[in-house]
């Protein structure tokens, strides 16, 4: 089960290129316009096969974009018993704004 979602926001990392079981992976942050001239929380975006490559053709730090997909979160390890924790976003579709 997951919950669908849509994040619009500016890219906040460069994006990292890898391998996963089913090719090319790419992953990048999000940051919510929300928090403009502040520290803000970012969601990380992992997008895979023939949506990776087209990541790659117009996603870099500064870009406006916005991402539909699947909602996970999660809480490393070494923050266990606090409150804090991981979103990230499997993408589905990326729109390059």
């Amino acid at each position: 089960m997951f919950s669908q979602v849509e994040v619009r926001g500016c890219v906040s990392s460069e994006p990292f290129v890898g391998e996963g079981p089913d090719g090319e992976v790419v992953a990048f942050l999000v940051s919510d316009d929300a928090h403009a001239g502040r520290p803000d929380p970012a969601c990380e975006v992992i997008c895979e096969g023939a949506l990776a490559r087209r990541a790659l053709a117009c996603v870099v730090e500064g870009s406006r974009v916005v991402v539909t997909g699947a909602l996970r979160a999660s809480q490393p390890p070494r923050w266990e018993g606090s409150d804090l924790c991981v979103l990230r976003v499997e993408a589905r579709a990326i729109e390059c704004v």
